[in-house]
């Protein structure tokens, strides 16, 4: 169930790139490729969060509320 929200938070394009690192790293060990996909897919979301989080803290510290809410609706997922 994890794999499968990472997978949806990640574009189609990240999805394949990382498929293609996936599959070239694990080839000779396959048992190790659902665990080394799963890491790299968290690692790769965890990035993104922390670049949004960066991005609403400096607008909060320069009080633009509506770019520190825009960043609020990225982190929560909400698109208007």
């Amino acid at each position: 169930m994890i794999a499968a929200e990472a997978v949806q938070t990640l574009s189609m394009r990240e999805t394949s790139m990382i498929s293609e690192k996936r599959n070239s790293k694990y080839q000779s060990h396959p048992e190790e490729a659902n665990l080394g996909g799963l890491l790299e897919i968290a690692i790769e979301i965890a990035s993104k969060r922390r670049n949004i989080l960066h991005r609403m803290r400096t607008a909060l510290l320069s009080c633009n509320d509506q770019e520190a809410l825009s960043c609020a609706r990225e982190l929560c997922g909400v698109e208007l």
